[in-house]
């Protein structure tokens, strides 16, 4: 073997993670390039259709809403109609770069937040986050393939809970706070919040009124064109009204009780009050097992209350939608990477979800009362899962790494 050889086979032995790191960042871009032209019924029926009347409208058109998201996204497509951008590629664009912003911050949840950026490169479980996360089949389909934003309020609420592993309180109820801007399901981690307030007694409730300022500041272009300062907060409580039925594809806990899933105009009325009163009775039970325990504030301990407490939320709230379950889906990866018993229900989250997925996009049907059952037995298993082992403080036994 001649001398270049053994220096070429050293470099990689020593550089490994890093060069895994940057193919799976140009592999990454290549399976979302390959998604681009694929236009989903959400693009041809609402997007698009926004799109057009923004453009059309030009800076008028932030005096007014066009379509159902808040000021802040409805800025940014503005601008992005100010660019000779393919009106698919510039949604498709946002969200794909919001893909790798979270990837890297669920990589650093998973490995870390000690080490500088360059040195975690150097890791092997955080190369192995970063590229589960970016080749997770929820997150390549959501942004890339459907055209939603889902990637964006996810990272802010994972940058949030990664300010909060470092103390940083205000910077974390302002990552919150944008999470809010972009979407309102951003509300499913609002409880988190609440609990970790009465645990951990680090922070004052204060703190809590970043949300609803940042939420004002961002929707400032809005305001300034003429908008009332509570239109960012009145566009959140017309989303509530949209849509009459008990679940929107999403296979939840009502789909057990309630067979009629889809338009269930009477079910729905019937089983809104009930739904909502239930899942509050379920975090306040998670409240009540939570401050028995007495847990650490750790990045684990933070991120198995995260994922338990948006869980709940989804899975008990009504008119939930197949891609409400995105935040606990990525939480439930980066949980696998603390402990090996987290990755059969990751695993299990990630095919049902591409079964809902599958089922919108490209009309494939799927049993959807055993899906209904099969995502409360993840529920459970994952409540078992934080409280045995992650709030025990065993969280670090055996997760994934390279």
């Amino acid at each position: 073997m001649s001398k270049t050889e053994k220096y070429i086979i050293k470099f990689l032995k020593d550089n490994y993670t890093c060069l895994l790191w940057g193919a799976a960042t140009v592999l990454g871009i290549i399976l979302r390039c390959c998604c681009m032209g694929f236009i989903s019924d959400d693009m041809t029926t609402f997007l698009l259709p926004w799109y057009k009347i923004i453009a059309e409208k030009g800076s008028a058109s932030l005096a007014s809403q066009v379509g159902d998201y808040n000021i802040l996204y409805q800025t940014i497509i503005y601008l992005f109609t100010l660019l000779p951008l393919n009106p698919i590629f510039a949604y498709k664009l946002l969200s794909c770069i919001f893909d790798y912003a979270l990837a890297l911050t669920a990589a650093f949840l998973a490995d870390g937040v000690d080490e500088d950026f360059y040195r975690r490169l150097y890791s092997g479980r955080f190369v192995a986050a970063y590229t589960a996360v970016l080749f997770c089949p929820v997150v390549f389909l959501n942004s890339s393939l459907w055209g939603q934003c889902d990637s964006i309020y996810s990272f802010f609420i994972l940058a949030s809970l990664f300010s909060l592993t470092r103390k940083r309180y205000r910077a974390a109820f302002i990552l919150y706070g944008l999470a809010f801007a972009f979407k309102f399901q951003a509300v499913f981690a609002l409880p988190f919040f609440l609990i970790l307030y009465l645990i951990s007694e680090r922070f004052s409730i204060v703190k809590f009124l970043y949300i609803p300022v940042v939420l004002e500041l961002s929707a400032l272009p809005g305001i300034l064109s003429g908008r009332s300062i509570l239109s960012p907060f009145l566009i959140y409580l017309d989303q509530t009204s949209t849509y009459n039925a008990v679940s929107m594809n999403y296979p939840s806990f009502w789909n057990i009780p309630v067979m009629d899933w889809a338009g269930a105009d009477g079910s729905y009325r019937e089983f809104k009050l009930i739904a909502v009163i239930f899942t509050a009775a379920v975090l306040g039970i998670l409240l009540l097992l939570v401050l028995r325990r007495q847990i650490i504030p750790t990045r684990e301990t933070l991120t198995g209350l995260l994922h338990i407490t948006v869980y709940t939320s989804v899975l008990f709230l009504p008119v939930m939608h197949e891609r409400y379950g995105y935040l606990y889906e990525i939480t439930g990866l980066i949980l696998a990477f603390y402990n090996r018993k987290y990755i059969l229900p990751a695993v299990g989250l990630i095919l049902l979800s591409c079964a809902t997925y599958s089922y919108f996009l490209f009309g494939a049907e799927y049993p959807f009362l055993p899906a209904a059952v099969l995502n409360v037995m993840l529920y459970a298993w994952y409540l078992w899962l934080v409280f045995s082992e992650t709030f025990s403080g065993r969280q670090s036994e055996g997760g994934i790494a390279l």
